[in-house]
């Protein structure tokens, strides 16, 4: 294509035909500069439509991990609330003169003061999407802009759990190993196989203790905060999730 241009300009040139020549040249020149925005636009569809491509691959894989992660934390706000409600019930019980409940009623609320809730989330595709820089490849601005929040709603949830344990292995741990047998609950994690302790305990001596009151109302802070905490991580994420439908709907 190149020789035939070529070569009907030499015969313009021989022709002695310059006028006409040099509206051929800017003729050619003009069909070159369109040929190259063809295709450039060209490339650039082609570009904008691989993006599209991946971003909707992105944005299943987030719909995928952040529902089984809905599905944790709704086990999780379950278990949040029965505990608050438990530890809440053991600390009414708590009086200068209290009135005594069933052994095997304060042993389900002695379970609850020391249990211990985790959060593991699945969070290979958002963090890979976050530190990869991919997240630029999601168009809509606001769904952007709360994958970029995860870390700072997760990163809380945890904050809560670690006070948990941290209250826990200082506090509630020391005090039951002076003033109740602790192997009494170990049927409730499980073990059941396991003989019941049979070592005598005030219950009393425990639910008029202030030093346990102040001790359960700590846990009972723990788990408030847990909860609030895993609510608004889950509000958090159903946003995204529908945000993402929205997204993939289009």
């Amino acid at each position: 294509m190149i020789k035939f241009f070529r070569h009907i300009r030499k015969n313009l040139l021989m022709e002695n035909k310059t006028g006409k020549y040099f509206k051929y040249a800017i003729g050619e020149i003009i069909l070159v500069v369109i040929g190259i925005l063809i295709a450039l636009q060209i490339n650039n569809w082609n570009e904008s439509r691989n993006a599209r491509n991946e971003e909707q691959i992105i944005l299943k894989a987030l719909k995928t991990e952040v529902s089984e992660n809905q599905k944790i934390l709704t086990k999780d706000l379950k278990r949040h609330s029965n505990v608050l409600r438990l530890l809440t019930e053991l600390g009414n019980y708590i009086e200068p003169k209290p009135k005594l409940i069933t052994d095997k009623r304060l042993d389900s609320l002695m379970f609850s003061i020391g249990w211990l809730p985790t959060y593991t989330p699945k969070e290979g595709v958002i963090n890979s999407v976050i530190t990869s820089g991919k997240i630029s490849l999601i168009k809509n601005n606001e769904l952007n802009s709360k994958l970029a929040s995860w870390n700072s709603f997760l990163n809380h949830y945890k904050t809560t759990l670690n006070w948990s344990e941290k209250d826990v292995f200082d506090l509630v741990l020391p005090y039951l190993k002076e003033n109740y047998p602790l192997k009494r609950v170990l049927r409730l994690f499980g073990s059941e196989n396991i003989k019941k302790s049979t070592f005598k305990f005030s219950q009393e001596a425990i639910l008029s203790d202030m030093v346990f009151e102040t001790i359960v109302a700590e846990r009972i802070i723990d788990a408030s905060d847990s909860f609030e905490a895993a609510q608004k991580l889950y509000d958090y994420q159903a946003e995204v999730l529908e945000l993402i439908k929205t997204e993939l709907n289009q």
